[in-house]
């Protein structure tokens, strides 16, 4: 293409054949590899190394970087350049005259090229703006220039009519940079962003931007400013004329301030030959705030990716989220062509939706049987909807990730119709920021045999939980944090003897529950393929793990304490017995008391440990055995505030980086020049109380 070996004719543009001719290229393997993108549109391929050998060696001398190079002189057969400044050279501004692609410019560049009307790409990362002459490109077909909103379009871009790729096109206030301008790219294709749409008035202005003429736009995104004043918006009849081509695969819409949403999206009547939007992969509708409905989508076939989120105003999501008032279910069925909601839905995401009480199913007409819906659903995320109670009683069959964050008001509801629902596919669960739940319900965590991850934080009226080997027997990663009020958690409750605990976990993280009593664990029952295990800061913790823990073969991370004070130090140290035996292990983050005056000495024979942090001890040096530790290349102290001072110089010499906070009169003595400076000054990367420090000679 860019040789000029596609000649144009009345059906094709370069760009259509192109793709063909890649197509070709792709099925007789001279590309392989080739990975697809959401909408089933190619982002790249690779090429066999001998053909890209054999390309690269005669297209080098068609292309030119002059940073990488030190002549002035731009070799004759150039095409393709890069260039930043001119410089003055005349022999560059010669070859600008015989360029078709050229990128990395400098507004001094762009200036100079407006004469040569041949150009077709220009590619321009950093430039604050454009020049106004630009529209004199009349042969451009590609633009690609990344910045944000507060940019300024050149002057009539409508002039390049040759135009396919404009990323983005903000609308301005004065004539020449109107939402007119875009009428005229007929060609556009790919993504294009609209922002600035406040500045658009009424229905008519809005389409002159003529997108219904443009089949080949696959993405498109609206956008008003979040900073527009006053309350007098027309944004609805702005939108009403935005109605995009029926191809368009992508659309998102934010900062919309109607109360209703145009009619080519609502979707709310439809005959079974007609469906707008119908070739709708994803679609996006964010910070829409006013809006009181939600479109009827469950109708659209091809919809994989849906994100409702800042839609403050929307109260319930019923039966018209589902299928237009006139599609009559039982109807369908007597004609054996009953649609499934949603049938291609694999991606769902509410978020931000303040006031969202409900969120119910649809049942059929003269029945209270529920219609089936999101076959092929696999991700549910509900974030920030803290008045949400009533979830819909679909079998979520294909579900595998299902996400709460933000319920902050009836999450105990929510759970509960949660829980009776099939999520039988389900491999990871997040539960974030829940409250009104005391315990989770038994039928969340039942018979979840292929869940592989669990994350339960910041519940504030969770104050127990149970986990069974029997129900979870697949559980890679569990993570129980931030639940202030958790007193116990009930562990291998059932079926300890037939399954033998958990024998897939990896990784057991449990901290900062600081009314966490009770948690009965034996290093015995944890499997050997444990990777990580954390228990930390939980500050009234009585029962400390038993057994051995060098049974944990594997473990590579460990971070643990401080349990209960009444704990005391010789029963803190009994933990790490045996842990020279755990040759895998190169992470330690251990919390202590300030009244605890030395560190475990098991700790002396651990070889293989790399990074070693220190928190809340009373000691006030550190053990000369920190020298035994060979592999020690990272070492940290927190809050020791009795710590005075440091072993000898010998004992550090292969740590690459220090670093000591909040640690009172150690922090004084470790700056240049101090008492402590000289045992520490080799080590390259040095940070204390917030600075990085440096010896002379670094």
């Amino acid at each position: 293409m860019a040789e000029g070996l596609l000649v144009e004719n009345d059906g094709n543009d370069m760009e259509s054949l192109g793709s063909r001719v890649y197509d070709i290229l792709l099925q007789n393997s001279f590309f392989q590899e080739a990975e697809k993108n959401e909408f089933g549109i190619i982002k790249h391929s690779k090429m066999h190394d001998l053909l890209h050998d054999l390309a690269c060696s005669i297209s080098k001398v068609e292309s030119f970087n002059v940073e990488n190079h030190k002549s002035d002189i731009i070799p004759p057969r150039v095409r393709n350049l890069a260039i930043r400044s001119l410089d003055d050279h005349e022999s560059y501004k010669m070859a600008l005259k015989r360029m078709q692609i050229i990128c990395e410019l400098c507004f001094q560049v762009i200036r100079y090229l407006i004469a040569f009307w041949t150009l077709r790409a220009l590619r321009c990362f950093s430039l604050q703006e454009l020049p106004s002459q630009l529209r004199s490109l009349i042969s451009l077909r590609h633009l690609v220039v990344h910045r944000g909103e507060d940019f300024e379009m050149p002057l009539e871009i409508g002039k390049l009519t040759c135009l396919r790729t404009l990323k983005f096109f903000n609308i301005g206030h004065e004539n020449g940079r109107r939402i007119e301008e875009l009428g005229y790219l007929k060609n556009l294709r790919g993504k294009v962003v609209i922002r600035r749409l406040q500045h658009v008035n009424g229905k008519a202005e809005a389409a002159r931007a003529c997108l219904t003429e443009k089949p080949n736009i696959h993405k498109l995104k609206l956008v008003w400013s979040r900073s527009r004043e006053g309350n007098n918006f027309d944004d609805e009849q702005v939108l009403e004329g935005l109605d995009p081509h029926p191809n368009i695969k992508s659309l998102s819409i934010e900062g919309f301030c109607g109360d209703n949403l145009p009619s080519w999206i609502m979707n709310r009547s439809i005959s079974d030959q007609v469906i707008r939007l119908e070739k709708l992969i994803e679609l996006e509708l964010i910070n829409c705030k006013r809006c009181l409905e939600i479109p009827t989508l469950g109708c659209l076939p091809l919809l994989k990716f849906l994100v409702l989120t800042g839609l403050e105003n929307v109260k319930s999501i019923g039966p018209s989220f589902y299928y237009p008032h006139n599609y009559d279910i039982n109807e369908s069925r007597r004609r054996r062509n009953n649609r499934l909601a949603f049938p291609a839905l694999e991606k769902f995401t509410l978020g931000s939706m303040t006031n969202l009480e409900e969120w119910i199913e649809m049942s059929s007409n003269d029945s209270d049987q529920v219609v089936n819906a999101f076959p092929r659903l696999e991700y549910l995320k509900i974030d920030d909807c803290p008045n949400i109670s009533r979830f819909p009683s679909h079998s979520f069959l294909c579900v595998k990730e299902l996400e709460i964050n933000g319920v902050k008001k009836r999450g105990g509801l929510l759970l509960d119709g949660i829980s009776n629902n099939n999520f039988s596919s389900l491999t990871s669960l997040r539960l974030n920021n829940v409250s009104d739940v005391t315990c989770l319900p038994k039928r969340l965590l039942y018979d979840k045999q292929r869940i592989m991850s669990m994350y339960i934080g910041n519940c504030p009226s969770l104050t127990h939980i149970e986990l069974s080997a029997h129900n979870l027997k697949s559980l890679e990663t569990i993570c129980i944090y931030d639940c202030e009020k958790l007193k116990s958690i009930r562990y291998l409750i059932q079926g300890e003897a037939e399954s033998g605990g958990f024998n897939s976990l990896q990784t057991l993280h449990l901290s900062n529950c600081r009314n966490l009593v009770s948690f009965p664990i034996d290093f015995r029952s944890l499997p050997s393929c444990l990777l990580i295990l954390s228990i930390s800061q939980c500050l009234r913790l009585r029962s400390l793990p038993n057994g051995c823990i060098s049974c944990l073969s594997g473990l590579t991370e460990l971070w643990i304490g401080p349990f209960s004070i009444e704990v005391g130090l010789a029963s803190f140290n009994e933990i790490f017995q045996g842990i020279q035996q755990l040759h895998s292990l190169e992470t330690l983050e251990l919390f202590g008391w300030p009244l605890f005056e030395s560190l475990p000495d098991n700790l002396q024979h651990i070889t293989t440990l790399k990074y070693f942090k220190i928190y809340d001890f009373g000691m006030e040096a550190l053990p000369e055995w920190i020298g035994t530790l060979a592999s020690l290349e990272y070492l940290s102290l927190y809050r020791c505030r009795r710590m005075k001072h440091l072993p000898s110089k010998q004992c550090l010499t292969k740590l690459t980086y220090l670093s000591i906070e909040d640690c009172g009169e150690l922090s004084e003595r470790c700056r240049p020049h101090e008492s402590e400076w000289h045992k520490i000054s080799h080590i390259s990367s040095i940070h204390v109380e917030g600075k990085w420090l440096w010896s002379e000679d670094q």
